[in-house]
Order: structure tokens, then C-alpha cells, then sequence
């Protein structure tokens, strides 16, 4: 209940006594902002708390394929920093009360797919990951005699056919 995921990738201070947040990103995907980004902005909440300090650098270093590294910057204030943690108090205070709700109904929460998946602890389980897993479950359990009815050999080959070929 009190854990937020994510890392810190490098945190220091600039000439002049001004924290700098940096967020290494690498691979084809987009990259949010610094402006915009909540990990540099948790982060950054983090930072202030320690420090006090009246201002904090966020930055994304995005290492090209190329290996080019495209640098964006933004700067935020103590202010932008109280107004992200009251946000963030309410985004987790409505969150536990929707919970909490869904709890006592016996549901589970109505999710969709989307963007803001990528990264999430909870996707195994997910019901917006397994609602096809369990639409399946009846052909499945056809399938689960065929391959009884497999020699080793086949069983290997339908294996190595899944891993190599289905599973990427």
C-alpha cells in the first residue's frame, strides 16, 4: 500500500546547487517529456523533500540506435512540485476508495488495454490480459488430449513450434 515502483536512474547536482533528476531511456518507443514524465516528477518530488531545494532539473536522455543521445530538459518549481504530490495523494486516495467499492460489490474493476500497460507489475494477472486465456479454456482442454495422444518426439516438436515461432 505505501510502495510506488520505479527507478532512479542518475540524480546529482548541477554547478550552482541546482538538483538534477536524468531518466536513461533507450529502444524505438516514444519517450514522454521531462515536462510531462511522472517518474522524473516523482522523483523529483523525492528530491525536493530531502533537499528543500526551490527548483529541480528533470531530464530524459534517449540513447538512439544510432547511439546518439537526444537530451530533453524542464524545470520544475517547489510549487509544481506540492501540486504533483497533492495530485498524487488524490489519484491514490480515489484509487483505494474505487477498490474498496469494487471489494464489497464482489467485482472485479472494469479495465481496458492500453499504453499505460506497458510497464505495470499486475499485467499476468491482469483480467484485460487473461479474458482471452479463459474464453479459450474449452478448446484448450481439447487440445490438452491431443497432446496426451503426442509421442515425445511430436510433443518436442509442437514445443520448440510454440517457443520459437508463437511465444515472440
Amino acid at each position: 500500500e505505501w510502495e510506488i515502483p520505479g527507478s532512479l536512474d542518475i540524480a546529482g547536482t548541477l554547478v550552482g546547487g541546482r538538483p538534477v533528476i536524468t531518466d536513461v531511456k533507450a529502444g524505438f518507443q516514444d519517450v514522454t517529456p521531462a515536462a510531462d514524465n511522472g517518474q522524473l516528477r516523482f522523483f523529483a518530488a523525492v528530491r525536493h523533500l530531502m533537499m528543500g531545494a526551490p527548483e529541480i532539473e528533470l531530464r530524459i536522455a534517449k540513447i538512439k540506435p544510432s547511439g546518439e543521445v537526444w537530451i530533453d530538459r524542464a524545470v520544475v518549481t517547489a510549487w509544481e512540485v506540492d501540486e504533483y504530490l497533492d495530485d498524487l495523494a488524490n489519484a491514490i486516495d480515489r484509487a483505494k476508495a474505487t477498490y474498496a467499492r469494487l471489494l464489497e460489490r464482489g467485482e472485479p474493476p472494469n479495465v481496458a488495454e492500453g499504453p499505460w500497460c506497458q510497464y505495470c507489475p499486475g499485467a499476468d494477472v491482469c483480467p484485460a490480459k487473461t479474458r482471452l486465456a479463459r474464453a479459450m479454456l474449452g478448446e484448450l482442454a481439447s487440445v490438452d488430449a491431443q497432446v496426451d495422444a503426442m509421442t515425445l518426439d511430436q510433443a518436442g516438436a509442437a514445443w520448440t513450434l510454440a517457443h520459437d515461432r508463437i511465444a515472440p
